[in-house]
């Protein structure tokens, strides 16, 4: 993909990210090809990524804490990976 359309893409999916959040219930099925460790690992990146923290600093317990994920949380992290 082109980088103008990526970052075109990153910018919508933040605005979206922003109408998520206001949405209520809005938990994110995680693919379901995914296994217990690859869930673990993007919730755990999405913590981190959304409380501006090291990844090293987010726990288990908040890990499990947050599963199943909110879905702007997943749609802020995916949109700051496409834009960089």
């Amino acid at each position: 993909m082109h980088k103008r359309y990526t970052k075109l893409a990153a910018q919508f999916l933040e605005e979206y990210s922003d109408v998520r959040g206001n949405a209520g219930c809005n938990d994110w099925d995680y693919p379901d090809d995914w296994d217990e460790t690859q869930r673990k690992r993007f919730t755990r990146q999405c913590i981190a990524f959304n409380e501006c923290r090291e990844l090293e600093t987010v726990t288990d317990q908040e890990v499990e804490d947050e599963m199943p994920l909110a879905d702007f949380c997943a749609i802020s992290l995916i949109a700051h990976m496409l834009a960089n």
